[in-house]
């Protein structure tokens, strides 16, 4: 082979390996860009759902309606009461047990306007975590997620996912992406009315990002 082949040749397999170069990341550039697209576009959407609930509120001047994230401190504190009643019902009853069936039976009364939430939430967790982002790039925009969330909304995930309704689909994301790391523990249910089991307990550290 004369020394010109040689250097055409080396020249051709060059433009080769640089096409290749070139063509993968302008695929792996559409591919973000196709992601953070529909990301975007299901956090608006969730951003609606939110903004929709309604909460009908009975104050000292009359009926009223709470809307959006006020709403939701109403739901929690909706919450709290119906755990208090489960407690004094049963107060024998294991930790786990009386928070599930505590949230049980609120959810029962609120599942108009929290089931849509939760399953919109969890879409919007899961869309991430099947995508093909690493580790530490799926973190980044499932936290952008939990940044959106008021502590009432992370209280009620909270319970949401350690019960029937969340536990096997929804908790293991709970933990893997630490959705619970700026949930205000003080206020579980368990150290509103300072029972000696803490709800924290169950979760693992890792859930609040320790």
């Amino acid at each position: 082979m004369h020394r010109v082949d040689v250097i055409l040749q080396a020249l051709t397999l060059a433009v080769v390996f640089l096409y290749t170069i070139f063509t993968y990341r302008l695929l792996c550039q559409q591919t973000r860009q196709g992601f953070e697209n529909k990301f975007f576009q299901l956090l608006r959407f969730h951003h609606d759902i939110v903004s929709a609930i309604q909460v009908p509120r009975l104050g000292p001047t009359g009926a009223t309606t709470l809307s959006g994230r006020p709403a939701f401190r109403a739901l929690y504190e909706s919450f709290v009461a119906h755990y208090g009643m489960e407690y004094n019902r049963n107060p024998q009853a294991l930790m786990a047990q009386l928070a599930d069936e505590a949230y049980a039976s609120f959810f029962e009364i609120h599942q108009d306007s929290l089931g849509h939430y939760f399953r919109n939430l969890y879409h919007v967790i899961k869309f991430v975590d099947r995508s093909s982002l690493d580790a530490k790039e799926g973190e980044f925009y499932t936290h952008l997620v939990r940044a959106q969330m008021s502590s009432d909304e992370l209280l009620l995930l909270f319970y949401n996912c350690h019960g029937s309704f969340g536990r096997e689909k929804f908790y293991p994301l709970v933990v893997k992406y630490a959705l619970l790391k700026n949930m205000p523990q003080d206020d579980l249910a368990s150290r509103r009315f300072k029972h000696p089991a803490d709800h924290k307990a169950l979760y693992p550290p890792c859930a609040y990002g320790e």
